[in-house]
């Protein structure tokens, strides 16, 4: 009887890892088509030669922000349909003082970035909430930051004032 328990405890055991595993490998594949989907948002930007910066929560909503020719930021509100068929980009009002508080937070020191894909974190305390999607990329289309993880995810792989200060934007405008 107890090799019968504990062959059932091993066989449940097996199946929890492969059913881990198993997540992981979808959460990546989702990673990726949420890297295509922001890489076909970002092509609406493509004219601008400079570094840019998006976020987005289930890739249906993105805050996109530029710097432009002047060196003035320039933030965006791009929405999507499911089928990524219509797509609307809204420029946000940016005044001098926004610009300040950007500039600031300074989104574009790549430095401030790893350089690897992140879909999970190891040490991770806290997560919860719908997918979320962030990179930035230099003007020469060079990932920095990039990460596929729950909306609220502790410790955050991103300066936290400069993860607020966006979603904030974000969720302003899907409002």
């Amino acid at each position: 009887m107890k090799r019968v328990i504990l062959l059932s405890v091993i066989l449940f055991f097996t199946l929890g890892c492969k059913a881990q595993k198993d997540w992981e490998k979808s959460r990546d594949s989702l990673a990726f088509v949420s890297r295509t989907k922001a890489d076909w948002v970002l092509n609406h930007f493509k004219d601008v030669k400079s570094p840019k910066l998006l976020y987005t929560l289930s890739d249906l909503d993105y805050y996109v922000l530029i710097i432009d020719e002047k060196g003035m930021y320039k933030e965006y509100y791009v929405t999507t349909d499911q089928q990524d068929e219509k797509t609307k980009v809204m420029s946000l009002k940016c005044s001098r003082k926004r610009n300040a508080k950007i500039s600031q937070l300074k989104p574009f020191d790549f430095s401030k970035y790893h350089l690897e894909f992140i879909t999970n974190i190891s040490d991770e305390k806290y997560a919860h909430g719908k997918p979320s999607y962030f990179v930035v990329k230099d003007e020469h289309g060079n990932r920095f930051g990039e990460y596929y993880l729950p909306f609220v995810t502790l410790p955050l792989p991103i300066d936290t004032n400069l993860f607020w200060y966006f979603v904030k934007r974000l969720v302003k405008q899907i409002k």
